[in-house]
């Protein structure tokens, strides 16, 4: 879980969640047609306790420079080394 803020309010990031639903029209022809549409929410829960789809543009994390920081460290460590893709090696991985 993360701190966030989300519309505004404090909350806690649980997930990423996609939602898909079939839209149905038709054509000028017989022909029966349809449509999906997709798209990614965040599941968040709110001091109050309750839990809801956040569109992305709406969530805001509150650890994100620490984040960007500790990936960075990651990066520099990495500068210059050369990993080939088929070896694994556990001191590259980033958790």
């Amino acid at each position: 879980m993360r701190l966030c803020t989300a519309r505004g309010r404090k909350a806690m990031f649980h997930c990423w969640d996609q939602v898909a639903y079939t839209v149905p029209f038709s054509s000028e022809s017989d022909e029966q047609q349809s449509t999906t549409i997709k798209y990614v929410v965040g599941l968040v829960e709110f001091e109050d306790g309750s839990v809801e789809r956040i569109m992305p543009n709406k969530i805001i994390f509150q650890d994100s420079l620490k984040l960007f920081c500790k990936v960075e460290k990651q990066i520099s460590k990495w500068e210059g080394k050369h990993i080939l893709a088929n070896e694994p090696d556990d001191q590259y991985a980033v958790y």
